[in-house]
């Protein structure tokens, strides 16, 4: 009976300490101090900025728990497009480019890495079934 306490016990303080923070650590050629906003879809689909930060020297970051996989966007202040970004427990490397949103890159973890890889593949067959069309 002790030998399943103690089990117990353990499965508790490790389920307990299990890392659920997400970092993203990102490198741009943004301006410095340009604000930068960390957003998600609130209640009825409205923005909702959940952090901000300032970039410094080329680079900005996000440091948060989350306990289950949300989609964010990283907003830079006074620019129409955004970067999303699956917020999952793990560090997200990205590298934004500021003329050009949609070429930026955001990789470190599964989800991330997938949505990337789909985008490009998207991005390639249109390129690809375009011509059939004109």
């Amino acid at each position: 009976m002790k030998k399943y306490i103690y089990l117990l016990l353990i499965l508790f303080i490790s389920y307990g300490c299990s890392n659920n923070t997400f970092t993203i650590n990102a490198e741009t050629n943004h301006d410095e101090d340009l604000n930068v906003f960390l957003v998600k879809l609130g209640e009825s689909n409205l923005p909702v900025v959940v952090d901000s930060t300032k970039v410094f020297e080329g680079k900005f970051s996000f440091t948060d728990s989350i306990s289950v996989p949300e989609m964010h966007y990283v907003v830079f202040d006074k620019q129409r497009e955004n970067l999303p970004v699956v917020i999952e427990p793990g560090i997200i490397n990205v590298k934004v480019y500021k003329d050009s949103l949609r070429t930026s890159r955001v990789l470190g973890t599964k989800s991330n890495d997938d949505f990337t890889l789909s985008k490009y593949i998207c991005s390639k067959s249109t390129i690809l079934i375009l011509p059939f069309f004109i």
